[in-house]
């Protein structure tokens, strides 16, 4: 296995960094997102109760804290909307 590089592991305490900002729902949480469960209501993606980040996204940044909520109805976002995201298709 190849050694590391210094910027490899700067990458690496970064992002370390940034996940350990990020409070992570748990198992005993029962407001838990359904959509970061599995079909027997086990948490299996990591997600922040501040920010509603999911799993990879907890390491590219710091949580920026809680984000306003403006009533969208996907269940995805947890009833957030976001101004500064993709349009969402909501179905028919």
């Amino acid at each position: 296995m190849a050694e590391r590089t210094p910027e490899q592991l700067a990458l690496f305490a970064q992002q370390r960094a940034n996940q350990a900002t990020h409070t992570l729902y748990t198992d005993a949480d029962e407001d838990k997102p359904a959509g970061a469960c599995d079909r027997n209501g086990e948490l299996v993606l990591g997600v922040c109760r501040v920010c509603g980040t999911y799993e990879a996204g907890l390491e590219d940044a710091p949580c920026p804290g809680a984000r306003p909520n403006v009533g969208c109805s996907n269940s995805v976002t947890g009833g957030q909307e976001f101004p500064d995201e993709p349009f969402i298709h909501r179905g028919p």
